[in-house]
C-alpha cells in the first residue's frame, strides 16, 4: 500500500542557521514538502516532529564542487546523510548543473556541458548507493528542460536511471522583469512555472516514468500582496498532477543575502501570508505510482551480490550503446548490461580493486596490467589506442571502469559485425597470437555461456569458427604488432633526444 502524502505544498527552508519563529510560521502553512540546505539542517528534526509524513529533501551545497571529484563529493554527502537518516533518506544532487556558469568547458556547446554533468552526477549517485543503503536520490534539479536538444534524452537518461526522483526549478513573474506575463498565461507559463509538464510529457512519449518534484518555485517578487494567491493557485495545479508530482517548495524562507529577491521575509506581514496559505484547502493523495525506494531488476535475482551491486552502472552504460537494450545474436536476444555482468564475473568476480595476475603485453612487447571490475588496461603513453585511457588509479573507480569496459566491448562487438564470441575473444585477450579459438572457448567462452544461462535463462548458441582463417588473422596481427612496437620505440627515442 502506498504511503499517503497529505498535500503537495511545501517550502525551501532558509539557508542560514535555524530561526525557530520563521520555521514555526512555515510549518503553519500546512505543507508536506520541504527542501533543507546545509545551513538549516538543524531544522530537520523539528520538521519531522511536526510533520511525521513529510517529504524532507537534503541538499548539500558546496561552493567548490567543480573542483572535487564526484566520489569526494559523494563521500562528504554520505557523512551528512548518516547524521540525518533517522529523519529522512531523501538527498538531492548538486544544484542546476545545466546552467552553472563556472562549469568546465563553459562557452563550449551545451551538449558537451551536459555530458560532463551527466558523467559527474552518475558517479556521485552510484557512490552514494554504495555508501548509503536505502538512500532516495533526487536528480540534479533542472533549471531548463533542454528538450530542444535532440541528444538531451540520450545524455540525461542515465542520470535519471541512477536517481529515484526528477527534480526541477520552476519560476514565474506576473508583471515584473523576469518572465512576463507569467503564472496565469496558459502559453507562457508552460515554459516557466509549469515547465515540469513539458518534461513529463516528453518522457511519457518515450515510455519513461519517474516521479517529479519542484524543489524551487516562486515569482522573484515575494513582497507583492497577491503572492499568497499565486502560490495557492500553483499548488492547486501541482495537486492536479499528483499522479507523478510529489510536490513543490517555495524558494526561499530566508536567505543569507540581505538583497536576495526571493526572500520571503520581504513580505510586509509574513504572519498573514502564511495564515492565508495555511487556511487554503489541501487535498490528500498518494505518492506517484512508481515507488520511490530503489527497486532491483528481478531478472537479476540469481546474480551474486558481488556482481549484482553494479547493475545500475551496467544498465546506464548499456543504454549509451544500445538504447533499446536488446542485442540480437543468432536467434536470441541478449542485453548489454547482462553481458557486462558476466564479463565482470569472469574478469574480477566483482572486486573493484582487482589487478590482473600477469600483465598484458602491448604489441607483444610492453607489459601493462589490467585493473578493476572489467579488467581494463590502463593508459599507455605514445600508444595510438591506449594513450587516452584512464590511469590505473582512475580505473579502480567502478563508474569509470564500467564506462570504459562497456565501451571497449561495444567497439569489439561492432568491429566483429555483431559476433558475440569474436567480440569476447578480443575483449578477454584470447585473440592474441599465442591462443587458438579452442583455448578461448575452454577458458572463457564456455564459462561466459554457462553464467549467462544460469543467471538469465538464455542459452546462447556456441561459436562456429574456421581455424585456418583465425591463424591467418593471428599472423597479420603479429606483423602489425611488430610494426607498432617499432613505431612506439622510435617515438619514445625521439622524445628523449636519442634519435632523429
Amino acid at each position: 500500500m502506498c504511503k499517503l502524502v497529505h498535500n503537495r505544498w511545501g517550502i525551501h527552508a532558509h539557508n542560514v542557521p535555524i530561526d525557530n519563529r520563521l520555521l514555526n510560521l512555515a510549518l503553519s502553512m500546512g505543507g508536506d514538502c520541504y527542501l533543507v540546505i546545509d545551513g538549516a539542517w538543524g531544522a530537520i528534526p523539528k520538521i519531522r516532529e511536526a510533520k511525521p509524513d513529510a517529504i524532507i529533501v537534503n541538499r548539500h551545497a558546496v561552493a567548490n564542487w567543480l573542483e572535487m571529484k564526484p566520489e569526494e563529493w559523494a563521500d562528504e554527502m554520505a557523512n551528512l546523510f548518516r547524521q540525518q537518516q533517522q529523519y529522512t533518506k531523501h538527498v538531492e544532487l548538486e544544484c542546476e548543473p545545466d546552467i552553472f556558469p563556472n562549469f568546465p568547458g563553459w562557452g563550449q556547446p551545451i551538449v558537451d556541458r551536459l555530458k560532463f554533468a551527466a558523467d559527474w552526477n552518475i558517479r556521485v549517485a552510484h557512490r552514494l548507493r554504495e555508501l548509503c543503503p536505502g538512500v532516495i536520490i533526487h536528480s540534479p534539479p533542472l533549471a531548463h528542460e533542454r528538450l530542444d536538444l535532440p541528444q538531451w534524452f540520450e545524455i540525461w537518461k542515465p542520470v535519471l536511471d541512477a536517481c529515484d526522483v526528477l527534480d526541477m526549478h520552476c519560476y514565474w513573474e506576473k508583471d515584473g522583469q523576469y518572465f512576463r506575463p507569467g503564472l496565469y498565461d496558459p502559453a507562457e507559463s508552460l515554459y516557466r512555472a509549469f515547465r515540469y509538464r513539458l518534461v513529463h510529457n516528453f518522457l511519457e512519449s518515450r515510455d519513461y516514468h519517474i516521479p517529479m518534484m519542484v524543489t524551487e518555485c516562486g515569482n522573484f517578487a515575494p513582497d507583492r500582496p497577491d503572492y499568497a494567491d499565486e502560490l495557492i493557485y500553483y499548488f492547486g495545479q501541482l495537486e492536479r498532477d499528483a499522479a507523478y508530482m510529489i510536490g513543490g517548495c517555495v524558494f526561499i524562507l530566508k536567505s543569507d543575502q540581505a538583497n536576495w529577491v526571493n526572500d520571503l521575509t520581504r513580505q510586509s506581514n509574513i504572519e498573514s501570508f502564511f495564515k492565508k496559505i495555511g487556511d487554503a484547502p489541501k487535498k490528500e493523495s498518494p505518492y506517484p505510482k512508481k515507488e520511490l525506494e530503489p527497486q532491483p531488476d528481478t531478472s537479476w535475482a540469481k546474480v551474486p551480490e558481488a556482481v549484482h551491486r553494479w547493475y545500475r552502472l551496467l544498465a546506464d552504460e548499456s543504454f549509451r550503446h544500445w538504447p533499446d537494450q536488446l542485442i540480437p545474436f543468432k536467434g536470441v536476444e541478449l542485453h548489454g548490461d547482462r553481458i557486462g555482468a558476466a564479463i565482470i564475473q569472469l574478469e574480477s568476480g566483482g572486486d573493484p580493486n582487482a589487478k590482473s595476475a600477469k600483465p598484458a603485453l602491448i604489441y607483444n612487447v610492453i607489459p601493462y596490467h589490467a585493473w578493476g571490475l572489467m579488467q581494463v588496461i590502463c593508459r599507455v603513453p605514445n600508444h595510438p589506442s591506449f594513450a587516452n585511457r584512464p590511469t590505473a588509479e582512475e580505473l579502480l573507480i567502478p563508474a569509470v571502469n564500467i564506462k570504459w569496459g562497456m565501451a571497449i566491448f561495444q567497439g569489439s562487438f561492432a568491429g566483429t559485425k555483431g559476433n558475440l564470441w569474436e567480440a569476447l575473444r578480443r575483449y578477454s585477450g584470447y585473440a592474441s597470437a599465442e591462443y587458438t579459438m579452442a583455448d578461448f572457448w575452454a577458458n572463457y567462452g564456455a564459462k561466459f555461456k554457462s553464467k549467462y544461462q544460469e543467471w538469465f535463462g538464455i542459452a546462447i548458441p556456441e561459436p562456429e569458427y574456421d581455424e585456418l582463417a583465425i591463424c591467418a588473422e593471428h599472423l597479420g596481427k603479429a606483423k602489425r604488432g611488430l610494426e607498432g612496437a617499432e613505431n612506439i620505440i622510435k617515438t619514445t627515442l625521439r622524445e628523449i633526444g636519442k634519435a632523429d
